[in-house]
């Protein structure tokens, strides 16, 4: 652990290099240790290492990072990673255009998402665009960072995810889809019901369809 009244600043610049040698084997729990220790004594100087070893995570859909696209939310690289980017630069992700790579998009979800937000006419643009994406984890994370008040653009995007393969992004759908009023919900759920084996699934498969009577 880093305490601030007891950590020797001039450890700083060598942990730091070894975080960046961590980040550069792209290892999950390598990263992981990486971005604990440098959301306390991170610079930007490690920001594009960060977001190099992002656009690595976030594209991954093998075993070790399928775990990551869950509900309910474990600890995740991509997150991870995208909260350390964004303790060292809040603003971080306006200094990419999020239509040119699956991580800078990750990143304006972050940033532009959230149950407070209202949506400009970009965010829904952009919203739109990752839940139509081949990735699960930018359609899950689209998802996940929605509005609480549901632009009506982005109700098809939502309906459609009730079905997707991912369970992940469809337990995010399912939530999603409780916020609206669309009574077509309630077949999708009760099909839903009759063949999910996961038990959160379900559970929210269950209330959307409750929701209908």
């Amino acid at each position: 652990f880093v305490i601030e009244s007891a950590w020797e600043e001039s450890l700083g610049q060598p942990v730091r290099e070894f975080c960046v040698r961590l980040l550069m084997r792209k290892e999950r729990g390598g990263i992981l240790t990486a971005t604990s220790l440098l959301r306390l004594i991170g610079t930007t100087n490690e920001m594009p290492t960060l977001k190099r070893t992002l656009a690595y995570a976030v594209v991954q859909t093998n075993t070790e990072y399928l775990s990551d696209i869950h509900y309910p939310a474990p600890i995740r690289v991509c997150d991870a990673l995208a909260g350390t980017m964004f303790g060292l630069d809040a603003k971080i992700a306006d200094k990419f255009d999020p239509d040119e790579s699956p991580e800078s998009l990750l990143l304006y979800l972050n940033q532009h998402g959230g149950a407070e937000r209202t949506f400009s006419d970009a965010d829904v643009r952009r919203f739109d665009k990752a839940m139509r994406d081949d990735l699960p984890y930018l359609r899950m994370k689209a998802l996940e960072n929605l509005s609480k008040e549901i632009p009506a653009a982005l109700e098809d995007d939502i309906t459609h995810c009730l079905s997707d393969n991912n369970l992940g992004v469809q337990n995010y759908a399912f939530l999603a889809a409780q916020r609206m009023q669309n009574p077509a919900h309630r077949d999708i759920a009760v099909a839903v019901l009759k063949s999910a084996d996961d038990n959160w699934l379900r559970q929210n498969a269950h209330q959307l369809a409750d929701k209908y009577g």
